[in-house]
């Protein structure tokens, strides 16, 4: 990874941000010295960006573990967005790589929620975009190199 600042964040190309997103996951950063990546809830859009719905994750303060969490997002919970929160490089450099398969930002988000602290923002300042295609639909290049393993 070819970045130098204490912060690292990916941005998906057509996703949006309300004008405070950043601003208010740096507040939350500054709010907890332990935390290793803060992310928003999110409103869910179309192509269009009509809001289609909300996620209302609870915080991650409310587990009183941290397998609770880990369990959570085994189970299909939205906490792998995650993937687009603000990271303290350093340690995201730790973590890395993502692995290259199917839901490879989910096993990602899975594995680092039993080594870091993650914090939620409850107010929705990121605009995930979701699109008409079927999401298994992308992976089928990576369907045909699984089934030559």
């Amino acid at each position: 990874m070819e970045c130098s600042g204490h912060y690292f964040m990916w941005a998906s190309s057509d996703d949006k941000y309300e004008v405070t997103h950043l601003e208010n996951l740096l507040q939350a950063f500054e709010s907890s010295i332990s935390a290793s990546v803060v992310m928003s809830n999110a409103k869910i859009i179309d192509e269009s960006g009509y809001i289609l719905s909300q996620t209302h994750l609870p915080k991650f303060q409310k587990f009183d573990s941290p397998k609770k969490l880990t369990y959570a997002l085994a189970l299909g919970s939205k906490y792998h967005y995650f993937i687009y929160g603000l990271w303290v490089r350093t340690i995201l450099l730790d973590l890395l790589p993502i692995p290259r398969c199917r839901f490879g930002d989910r096993i990602f988000i899975l594995f680092a929620s039993t080594r870091v602290k993650f914090i939620l923002v409850e107010e929705a300042t990121y605009y995930r975009r979701k699109h008409g295609q079927i999401s298994s639909d992308r992976y089928r290049k990576t369907d045909v190199v699984l089934s030559k393993l």
